[in-house]
C-alpha cells in the first residue's frame, strides 16, 4: 500500500496473494535517515564548518512520513549550522519525472526553491531523495549561486567515520 496525500491506496487487491507479500515486504523496508537516528551514540568524527539548508523530499516527509530524523542526523555533524529555508515543504519541482514530462513548469517550481535556498547564505543543499539531489545540483548550477547539492548520507560520510 501507498499513501498519496494521507490517503491510503492499494496497488495489488486487498487478500490477494500479491497484497500480502507486499505487506511483508512493505514490513523490511525502512529509510536509512530513520535507521541511522535510531542508532544508540552514533557520533561523526570530522568537522565540517559550513552553513547547509535542507530540502526535504516530499516522498520522505509526506509518504514515509518522516521529518524529525533527518535534521536530527545533521545537527551531529559537528561544525555544521543549518539554516532553514522560509519554505523548505515547497517542491523542488523534480517530483518524479515530472521535471522530464513538465520540463518548463518544474523550472518555475525550482527557481522559486533555488531563490528560497539561496537566500539562506548555505553553502551546502542537502536533500533524501535522489531525483531532488538531481533538481537541486541543476538548479544551483542553472542559478549560478555558488552552493552544491548533495544527499545526507554524502554529508554524514564526508563527517568522518561514524563511531558507536
Amino acid at each position: 500500500m501507498v499513501y498519496i496525500r494521507r490517503e491510503r491506496i492499494n496497488f495489488f487487491e486487498e487478500g490477494s496473494d500479491w497484497h500480502q507479500r507486499a505487506l511483508v515486504f512493505v514490513k523490511k523496508v525502512e529509510d536509512i535517515t530513520k535507521v541511522l537516528a535510531e542508532l544508540d551514540g552514533l557520533q561523526f568524527t570530522k568537522p565540517l564548518n559550513y552553513m547547509i539548508t535542507y530540502q526535504p523530499s516530499c516522498h520522505v516527509t509526506n509518504v514515509q512520513r518522516i521529518t524529525k530524523e533527518p535534521r536530527q542526523l545533521m545537527n551531529q555533524v559537528p561544525g555544521v549550522s543549518v539554516n532553514e529555508m522560509n519554505d523548505p515543504d515547497f517542491c523542488c519541482g523534480s517530483a518524479g519525472i515530472y521535471n522530464i514530462v513538465q520540463y518548463d513548469e518544474s523550472m518555475k517550481i525550482l527557481d522559486r526553491k533555488m531563490g528560497d535556498a539561496e537566500a539562506t547564505d548555505a553553502q551546502v543543499i542537502v536533500t533524501t531523495n535522489p531525483g531532488c539531489l538531481l533538481q537541486m545540483k541543476y538548479g544551483a548550477e542553472r542559478a549560478s549561486t555558488g552552493q552544491r547539492a548533495v544527499h545526507l548520507i554524502e554529508l554524514l560520510a564526508e563527517a568522518g567515520p561514524m563511531a558507536r
